[in-house]
């Protein structure tokens, strides 16, 4: 078979083999999340959606990975996860903004990498970017980002408010319910660097990230 035509035909399968990954040794898990990702690369679309729409598979799997695979395959996961990101739903995005929040078995530039594909889904034009927007709890789920280890993580959230506050419904909401004022207290509980504070600046003086993000290579 042509390795360019090649689908993704058992998605039942896949998520056998995903299930045992983490009891793989590391070149095997490696060589398994390189033909996925070679596998989202050359199927056609109906394979993929396909393949995202199995239960249980594709993201609540790829995120347990994180905690388990050698931080060498960090980038492979992180290439599938961009992969699938535009077409997440609301509940998908917070899925995977709660284990950055609330995950204390996952190394910090694993929740790094995960801060930075949330802040592409924000600052994009994708379905994803506005099933995030108009989620009810978007300003709560930012601000648990701000309560976050490691630092990067609390950048990109405070990246992803200076973006999201130019949706007038959710500069509403943070109003309603004091956002600088629990950001001041979530920022404040936290050692910090000058990052942090260019990213407040930002936001204070209006500069929206969403361009740097947009320029950045997928």
């Amino acid at each position: 078979q042509d390795p360019r035509t090649r689908e993704m035909k058992e998605p039942l399968a896949m998520l056998l083999a995903m299930d045992l990954l983490a009891l793989c040794p590391p070149d095997l898990q490696k060589k398994v999340l390189r033909e996925v990702e070679d596998r989202f690369l050359t199927s056609s679309a109906v394979s993929r959606a396909v393949w995202m729409a199995t239960p249980d598979l594709s993201l609540f799997l790829l995120l347990n990975l994180y905690r388990s695979v050698p931080s060498q395959l960090y980038p492979v996961l992180h290439s599938i996860l961009h992969q699938m990101a535009p077409t997440w739903s609301a509940s998908q995005t917070e899925r995977v903004i709660l284990f950055i929040a609330c995950d204390t078995n996952t190394r910090p530039a694993a929740k790094e990498d995960l801060a930075d594909l949330v802040s592409h889904i924000v600052a994009s034009r994708a379905p994803s970017c506005d099933n995030i927007r108009a989620h009810p709890q978007v300003v709560d789920l930012m601000l648990m980002m701000l309560d976050a280890s490691p630092e990067g993580v609390r950048v990109s959230a405070v990246r992803n408010i200076a973006m999201l506050l130019e949706d007038p419904k959710v500069a509403k909401n943070f109003a309603k319910c004091s956002g600088f004022e629990a950001a001041r207290r979530y920022l404040r509980s936290h050692s910090f660097s000058g990052a942090t504070c260019t990213a407040l600046l930002d936001l204070a003086l209006g500069k929206n990230p969403c361009h740097a993000h947009a320029e950045q290579p997928q």
